[in-house]
C-alpha cells in the first residue's frame, strides 16, 4: 500500500542581507523563501526486481520546495531538494506550480508549471528562475513522480496552505513586532489598494506633523509603557535603551501607508527603530497598487 504523508514543516522569511549556499548539506542550511516539506512512504519496496517478498522496511522520500525573492531583481528562484530518504530512489521528476493571489484566500491562479528533475542524493538541489511582474500573494503545489528500487511509478500532489507577500521588486513583507501590542505588524489584505489622490496625501501628512504624532507619544507612552518612551528590551534587546532624548531613533510608522489610503489612527500607527521602519518603507516603495 502507498501513502502520502504531506507535513508542512517550516515557514521562513528571511532577507537578501543573508548569502544563500544551494550547495550545503541539506542539514545545514537554512533555505530562504518559504519551504514546505513532503514526505513520500511506500511499504512495497521489494528486495529485488525479481522478488515478490517485501523488505519489510517502508522506503521513506522526503522532498522540499523553496521559494526564493531576489530583494531589488524582481526575479524569484523556485525550486526543489532532496530532504532525505532510507532507500535511494531509481529516479525523481518534480512539477512545481507557482500560485499566486491578490488576497491571502485567493482566488489562486497558477503561473506556468516548471518541471525540474534533481539527482538522486540527499542535498541534491535544482531550481529555475521565474521573473516577478507585481506584487501578489504567493504558494506552491508540488507533483512528484518517483520509484523506489524494486517497487512501482508513483505519483503524488501536494500544495503549501502558507503564502508570502510578495512585491515586485522580489522583497517579502518584512515581519516585525508591535513593541505596543507584541504581535506581528498586520500585512495588507489584498494588493489592489488604490493611491490616494496628493491633496489627501499631502493633508494627512500635514495632519500628522502638526498635532497627531505629538498626541500619539504621549497616548502610547499612557497606554502601553505607563508613561514611558518606547522601550525594546523585551522586543529588539535594548539596543536604543542608552539613547539620550526619548524618543531619539525612533520613527512612527504608518501600517497602510498614506499614499495608500492610510490615515492617522492610533491603530494604523506604531513606532519602530529607523532601521526597522526602513524595510518597510523599502516594501512599499515596490508595491505599485492599482496605480502602475
Amino acid at each position: 500500500m502507498k501513502r502520502i504523508i504531506y507535513a508542512l514543516i517550516s515557514m521562513l522569511l528571511l532577507f537578501s542581507l543573508f548569502n544563500w549556499i544551494p550547495s550545503v548539506k541539506a542539514s545545514d542550511e537554512t533555505p530562504m523563501g518559504i519551504a514546505g516539506s513532503f514526505v513520500y512512504e511506500d511499504d512495497n519496496v521489494y528486495e529485488n526486481d525479481n522478488s515478490d517478498v517485501t523488505t519489510g522496511i517502508p522506503a521513506l522520500l522526503e522532498m522540499q520546495v523553496v521559494y526564493r525573492p531576489i530583494a531589488g531583481k524582481k526575479t524569484m528562484d523556485l525550486g526543489v531538494r532532496v530532504m532525505s530518504f532510507t532507500s535511494a530512489p531509481v529516479y525523481i521528476d518534480c512539477t512545481v506550480t507557482l500560485l499566486y493571489a491578490t488576497t491571502p484566500n485567493g482566488p489562486w491562479l497558477a503561473k506556468k508549471p516548471i518541471t525540474v528533475s534533481p539527482k538522486v542524493f540527499v542535498g541534491a538541489f535544482k531550481t529555475v528562475k521565474l521573473k516577478l511582474d507585481r506584487t501578489y500573494f504567493y504558494k506552491f503545489r508540488l507533483k512528484t513522480n518517483y520509484r523506489f528500487k524494486g517497487s512501482t511509478d508513483s505519483s503524488s500532489t501536494g500544495e503549501a496552505p502558507e503564502t508570502a507577500l510578495i512585491n515586485r521588486m522580489g522583497r517579502v513583507y518584512p515581519s516585525q513586532i508591535d513593541p505596543g501590542t507584541g504581535v506581528l505588524i498586520p500585512a495588507p489584505n489584498t494588493t489592489l489598494l488604490p493611491k490616494s489622490p496628493k491633496t489627501t496625501q499631502d493633508a494627512t501628512r500635514k495632519n500628522f506633523d502638526n498635532s497627531v504624532k505629538k498626541s500619539y507619544r504621549t497616548w502610547w507612552e499612557t497606554t502601553y509603557n505607563q508613561g514611558e518612551p518606547p522601550n525594546y528590551t523585551n522586543v529588539f534587546g535594548g539596543m536604543f535603551n542608552s539613547l539620550k532624548k526619548p524618543w531619539d531613533g525612533y520613527e512612527i510608522h504608518h501600517i497602510t501607508p498614506i499614499e495608500f489610503g492610510g490615515t492617522n489612527v492610533y491603530s494604523n500607527l506604531v513606532p519602530l527603530p529607523k532601521s526597522y521602519h526602513t524595510q518597510y518603507t523599502t516594501w512599499w516603495a515596490g508595491y505599485y497598487g492599482v496605480n502602475k
